[in-house]
């Protein structure tokens, strides 16, 4: 099963040129590639088809040389037409237009999760392939698919890509993303060697951002846009916020001023400024642009929760219900903390291609277990893990998707290895994602390295101290303290995160052992009594029988200082 990534769109901006090279692409790539392959297409019209395939090898050899070829046609078209692609094996009916059975449904569906220029096939079509094409896919584990009560198993392949590497160009999805465009900064003084620093800057500026998936960056074109009045330029290009500025020489020094317009509320929502020596322009630029990059996100998320919390539930888009469900999930209320899980549902529901929506549930159900408030842990377990699973494979560049997939792995399956790759990939994909550093760092610590641990978590602070769940990065830093036997600076952060979020169980967990460890047993038993009272059901032996300490002794000894804090064995 194959469709035209993003096709509506396409059509919205030049129907009949869309249109002319959708024909172009079936007549000369898709066409005679189904043939070459032994294939037989049904129901070739609109902006998809369903095509039959005489074994699963001629599937992935055919569809895999669908994807080059169109890739090839498209490489000098700005706006390019790139298919996604499900595959499935399957006894099969037909009709002398349709093809009919289970195998088509399946197909259809797990066509829905292929990133563009991407083949899903599911774990049937793999295992009948010969091993030197069960290499190139990717294992991103069981997906639930819409109508089918038992997740499928699904891997990965791409077109034109080396396995384990990722797309050049990752999706992007329609929920209602807040639209953001960079003006070019305005050179004050107009050297020559100024004007391409500011072009510099403003180049790197919309490249950082374009990563981040919490946002819709407005960029081409945009770098040739004068410098003039922001509500105009916001109209112009159709977007909700403006990013702006201007650059400024003084002898061996650069100032830069930067400011985060708001269209519809009329005003600045932040600015700053920013002084620095002009010796290494690269530098220099690299610099600028991670300090504008670490303030924009985070007042763009503020002002679009405020925007959601004015709203009417029941007019909320998909985008906007994750926001108000991110509000609540950690603030780790039972009563909001289910309200966050029918947001997040709801998201879902409006489009169910929402990988961060999928990655948050994800959360919410790691919460529901780690908290004590799961009513099944097995189930719940089963959950996490699949809609981790699903937001990766819906979009393999999302940095919270992979990270929190990172996390799920680690804490529920002890997979240090496949968190660490997860990890990895999240941070390659975007460097300034502090969710990706404050989520990798537990698994360092599980694994025995806190300094490591402490590092990643610290990293994360300097880019996000204003989180919502800032309560987690202390407990974190805390955590990795505790592991490497600082338990004086494990007891001054998880302190810290008691006073930011005091239902945070993990948190109280590790401030218990640490108090117990620095011999400070009254207020370890104070802290193990507000545990209890958090989480009545909890018992030290089958915590710790599933906890991600990957050093057995260590992992027992974390045990016996809860019990000695007083907490129910």
């Amino acid at each position: 099963m194959m469709d035209v990534a993003g096709y509506s769109r396409l059509i919205a901006r030049d129907a009949q040129g869309t249109v002319s090279r959708w024909v172009r692409l079936r007549d000369k790539a898709i066409g005679p590639t189904i043939v070459e392959h032994g294939g037989r297409a049904w129901n070739f019209s609109g902006d998809g088809l369903v095509v039959e395939f005489p074994s699963a090898a001629h599937a992935i050899r055919g569809t895999l040389d669908i994807q080059r070829r169109v890739a090839d046609l498209e490489e000098s078209v700005s706006d390019s037409i790139r298919l996604r692609i499900g595959i499935h094996l399957g006894d099969v009916l037909s009709d002398d237009n349709e093809l009919h059975g289970n195998a088509a449904n399946v197909a259809a569906r797990l066509q829905t999760f292929a990133s563009p220029g991407t083949v899903m096939a599911s774990e049937t079509v793999v295992a009948d392939l010969p091993e030197y094409l069960q290499r190139l896919g990717m294992d991103v584990g069981a997906l639930r698919l819409k109508n089918f009560p038992v997740p499928i198993r699904a891997f990965r392949f791409w077109g034109s890509e080396a396995h384990g590497t990722l797309p050049v160009a990752m999706p992007r999805y329609d929920s209602g993303l807040p639209s953001l465009s960079v003006l070019a900064f305005a050179c004050i003084g107009g050297a020559d060697d100024d004007r391409y620093l500011a072009q510099g800057l403003t180049e790197g500026l919309v490249s950082c951002l374009s990563t981040n998936p919490e946002l819709f960056v407005v960029a081409r074109g945009v770098l040739r846009l004068p410098p003039v009045e922001t509500a105009a330029s916001a109209d112009r290009l159709g977007v909700r916020y403006i990013v702006s500025g201007t650059l400024q020489r003084s002898g061996a020094r650069v100032r830069v001023t930067a400011q985060l317009a708001d269209r519809e509320a009329g005003r600045v929502i932040w600015s700053d400024r920013l002084d620095a020596a002009a010796g290494d322009i690269f530098g220099l630029q690299d610099m600028l642009a991670q300090r504008v990059i670490e303030q924009v996100a985070p007042h763009v998320r503020l002002s679009e929760l405020s925007r959601a919390l004015r709203k009417r539930p029941e007019r909320l888009d998909a985008y906007e219900a994750v926001l108000r469900a991110t509000d609540k999930l950690y603030k780790l209320d039972l009563g909001e903390f289910r309200q966050a899980g029918d947001l997040l549902r709801r998201a879902l529901a409006i489009d169910p291609n929402y990988a961060y929506a999928h990655a948050l549930l994800a959360i919410w159900f790691s919460i529901r277990v780690e908290q004590g408030w799961s009513e099944s842990v097995s189930e719940d377990r089963t959950e996490l893990l699949t809609e981790a699973n699903t937001a990766v494979a819906l979009d393999p560049g999302e940095p919270a998707a992979l990270a929190f997939a990172g996390h799920a792995r680690s804490i529920q399956l002890r997979d240090y290895h496949g968190a660490v790759e997860l990890f990895d990939r999240a941070i390659a994909s975007s460097p300034s994602a502090a969710v990706a550093w404050i989520r990798s760092s537990p698994t360092y610590a599980y694994m025995g390295n806190g300094i490591e641990a402490s590092r990643r978590a610290r990293e994360a602070l300097r880019l996000s101290p204003f989180d919502h769940h800032v309560f987690f990065t202390y407990a974190t830093i805390g955590l990795a303290a505790y592991m490497m036997d600082d338990y004086v600076d494990a007891v001054t952060w998880c302190e810290r995160a008691e006073r930011a979020n005091p239902r945070f169980t993990a948190n109280l967990r590790i401030l218990a052992a640490s108090l117990v460890a620095a011999s400070r047993l009254p207020e370890a038993r104070s802290v193990a009594g507000a545990l209890m009272r958090a989480d009545p059901g909890f018992r030290v032996a089958p915590f710790i029988e599933r906890y991600a300490i990957r050093d057995n002794d260590a992992r027992a000894l974390f045990g016996r200082r809860l019990v000695d804090a007083g907490v129910a064995a």
